[in-house]
């Protein structure tokens, strides 16, 4: 379920994470309204609430990377006791962006998200993203290709099947990179 995949972001940030008692963190979703990413921010907002930390949705517009960047940068300086940057997709790489371009080190303001996209997957390595969560989006499709042929074949039923949330961080960024490149992650 999404609400679960937000909750594992929420935990996995603040997992080790030694933070003052003001810190702030902001949950980014970049389509509102979309139904998935409202569970997924719904999902971190519960962590954050459960360990009584302050957090707002900010809407940074995935489809002008730019724009989000500077956004972000905006909001960043506005924010002195901002310490997390939750993201419900793939904006968490635009927060690196942000802080990168703002001189920030890396692991200033935790940031995370979803998404293997190119430009997640380099600031993980730089360090201004510390993990993305992967759905398994190749696994998606071919469960979902299996369910039809074993229901043509068989007439077995289809089932609702989790693809999970494998993590992605330092640990196994460059594996996941020549994966994602081939198309099976």
């Amino acid at each position: 379920s999404f609400i679960v995949a937000g909750n594992l972001v929420g935990e996995q940030l603040l997992a080790d994470a030694k933070l003052p008692a003001d810190a702030e963190a902001v949950v980014l979703i970049g389509e509102p309204g979309n139904s998935a990413l409202e569970d997924r921010a719904t999902g971190i907002e519960q962590i954050l609430q459960k360990n009584k930390i302050k957090s707002e949705r900010f809407s940074a517009p995935l489809a002008d990377p730019s724009k989000a960047v500077d956004l972000l940068k905006s909001y960043i300086r506005s924010h002195k006791n901002l310490k997390i940057v939750a993201a419900t997709e793939f904006a968490s790489a635009f927060a690196g962006k942000a802080m990168e371009e703002l001189g920030l080190k890396p692991g200033d303001i935790l940031a995370a998200g979803f998404d293997l996209v190119p430009d997640q997957l380099d600031m993980i390595k730089k360090g201004y993203v510390k993990f993305t969560i992967d759905q398994q989006p190749y696994l998606q499709g071919f469960q979902t290709v299996m369910m039809l042929y074993l229901y043509k074949q068989f007439g077995l039923a289809p089932t609702n099947i989790n693809t999970g949330v494998a993590l992605v961080d330092k640990s196994n960024v460059e594996q996941v990179e020549k994966l994602s490149a081939a198309g099976y992650r």
